[in-house]
């Protein structure tokens, strides 16, 4: 009786662990993405770029959308020339510390066709 309840003893503490423990700092020079069928929005914070990526060759294009906690323009990254030739990279001079939040809209010429939740990260 007393090994069963050391094994559940440390059972629990091992799931104590994994609760509290906190997730790894994404690399800045990674690439974070948000994706629907059809295509997918990317941000890298190094570089402060973007990217729009359309994954099916159905006529459509991908938009990623995004917005600021501060007063910039923020333009439309779009990939319009044709699916699974890589992302297009839209390049941003963006303030540190602050916060972007972007999804990925599939556009049938100004009409959206679905798209992701937005994606809040630190810039």
């Amino acid at each position: 009786m007393r090994r069963y309840r050391a094994a559940v003893a440390l059972g629990f503490a091992a799931l104590g662990t994994v609760a509290l423990a906190q997730p790894a700092a994404a690399d800045s020079k990674s690439w974070s993405c948000v994706g629907v069928y059809g295509g997918e929005a990317c941000f890298r914070s190094y570089g402060d770029d973007l990217a729009a990526n359309d994954t099916v060759a159905d006529g459509r294009r991908a938009v990623v959308r995004w917005h600021v906690n501060y007063s910039r323009s923020t333009p439309d990254c779009v990939d319009k020339n044709g699916a699974n030739n890589g992302k297009r990279i839209c390049y941003h001079d963006m303030r540190e510390g602050k916060t972007i939040a972007f999804r990925v809209v599939i556009m049938d010429g100004s009409d959206p066709i679905r798209g992701s939740d937005y994606v809040e990260m630190e810039i």
